[in-house]
């Protein structure tokens, strides 16, 4: 049948060099910390492109999240859902006072550059 709409499976295979999965676990992800930073690489062109780099911190030593299962020998499958908005942060942040208007663009945006799609 698969999964419901809205929802995948993220299914995580342990190196196959420590031999064969010892089976299979339906676990929760791991809460994974990453230390991550954007490195920055010049293009032949002379445009700036950036990388997002990182390694992950030590996980958590918890048998029953994916992380684990993996460390343990086990093929981990999590489902998953795309939907990572903080519902109750939502409600609160929308009684907050926004501005109804902006009067300059943000600093991001490139004033020179004509808007794409714009004739």
């Amino acid at each position: 049948s698969g999964p419901s709409d809205g929802s995948c499976l993220n299914v995580n295979i342990p190196a196959l060099d420590r031999g064969t999965p010892r089976g299979v676990r339906c676990c929760h992800q791991a809460p994974v910390s990453w230390e991550e930073h954007y490195r920055q690489q010049p293009e032949p062109d002379g445009r700036t492109i950036y990388w997002l780099d990182g390694w992950m911190r030590d996980p958590e030593e918890n048998s029953a999240c994916d992380m684990g299962a993996i460390r343990d020998g086990y093929i981990s499958v999590t489902p998953l859902h795309a939907d990572l908005t903080d519902h109750r942060e939502l409600t609160t942040i929308q009684r907050w006072a926004w501005p109804t208007q902006l009067s300059d663009p943000p600093p991001f945006v490139d004033r020179k550059e004509e808007p794409r799609g714009v004739n």
